[in-house]
C-alpha cells in the first residue's frame, strides 16, 4: 500500500521541514531527538496534555489528544513559518 512503519520513532521531510515523531514515553530518546537540532519540529504524544514550546532551532509539540483527554484535541501546523495551533474538538 506504500506505507511505511516507523515503529518507535521516526521522521519525515514535509513542505521543507524535517520533523521527528515519536510516541514520548521513553523519555531518553525524547530529549536525544530534541538535543540533536536535527528537526525543525518533534512531535510526540504520551501524556495526552497539549503543549508547544522551542528548544533551540527544534519546536517541541504534543498535539493533545481524541481519547482520554479533556478537552479533545489536535494541533495544526503551517510548515512554512511553523506557526502552531491547538484545536479543540467539540463533543
Amino acid at each position: 500500500a506504500g506505507l511505511t512503519c516507523h515503529e518507535r520513532r521516526g521522521d519525515v521531510t514535509l513542505g521543507g521541514r524535517r520533523i521527528g515523531f515519536l510516541h514520548g514515553d521513553d523519555s531518553r530518546a525524547f530529549m536525544e531527538m530534541i538535543a540533536s537540532q536535527d528537526y525543525d519540529l518533534v512531535c510526540y504524544g504520551h501524556t495526552h496534555e497539549q503543549e508547544v514550546h522551542q528548544e533551540g532551532r527544534t519546536w517541541v509539540l504534543n498535539p493533545g489528544a481524541v481519547y482520554r483527554a479533556s478537552p479533545h484535541t489536535v494541533a495544526i501546523v503551517e510548515l512554512e513559518t511553523i506557526d502552531i495551533r491547538h484545536v479543540v474538538l467539540e463533543s
